[in-house]
């Protein structure tokens, strides 16, 4: 209702209303929406049957892996990667101008390269993050394993585990070991996987023989686990 109250308010005729805004607008409603749904499966797993449990998260969690999937459509061509790299390296130029010390233009490329797959890998982690705390509980465990694993993608199997972690403390490190092996599991899924577990140790107490173990298996250097240990010291 507030949204049709707020698209009501808005004139469509505005010069400001371009495709941009549309596709913002469409966003943030999508996001609204699978919120919804996740309350309802949530508050309602008990009541509700499985059949109409499974179909509500299958569609919610397709919703923003069509959304991770435009993204991926909008950085993969090289000539916009290109131009959003040349974008950040004008932005660095004006930043350090007036610095003694200023990098060469081809590290300043180097940089920019740099920022834009970083600010590319935690777009991507942000959406995952996003699936597993609107959709995640310790109600519905069956029902996640049971859609993620029928969809079986990397991002279905990161969403599985995220809420495995969050929601049932079950941190299955032989399951994750085994499936980033798989070449068909892509490095930018590896990096995000490894990330969820160390933030998962860096707040649940994980013994010192557990965390050695996590460090080998997955190959996270110990430096990563500093926040943890910090934690559990306390």
């Amino acid at each position: 209702m507030q949204d049709k109250l707020e698209e009501n308010n808005k004139d469509l005729t505005d010069d400001s209303f371009d495709s941009r805004n549309h596709f913002e607008v469409e966003l943030r409603r999508a996001v609204k929406t699978v919120e919804v749904m996740g309350c309802i499966i949530k508050n309602r797993s008990g009541s509700l049957e499985k059949t109409v449990l499974e179909n509500t998260f299958k569609e919610a969690i397709n919703v923003h892996l069509r959304v991770l999937s435009f993204f991926f459509e909008l950085i993969k061509r090289e000539d916009e990667q290109e131009a959003i790299i040349d974008y950040i390296s004008r932005r660095l130029e004006k930043i350090i101008k007036e610095k003694k010390k200023r990098p060469s233009d081809e590290d300043l490329k180097k940089i920019s390269r740099i920022i834009f797959w970083n600010l590319n890998f935690f777009i991507v982690y942000g959406i995952l993050q996003k699936i597993v705390h609107s959709l995640g509980s310790d109600k519905l465990t069956n029902i996640v394993k049971n859609v993620c694993e029928n969809i079986n993608t990397p991002a279905s199997f990161l969403v599985k585990h995220g809420i495995l972690m969050w929601y049932n403390k079950n941190l299955r490190v032989n399951e994750i070991v085994k499936r980033i092996k798989d070449k068909n599991f892509s490095e930018i899924a590896r990096k995000a996987i490894k990330l969820m577990v160390v933030d998962y140790c860096a707040l649940h107490p994980i013994s010192y023989k557990d965390r050695q173990r996590i460090e080998k298996e997955l190959g996270i250097p110990a430096k990563k686990f500093l926040i943890g240990k910090f934690k559990e010291k306390a």
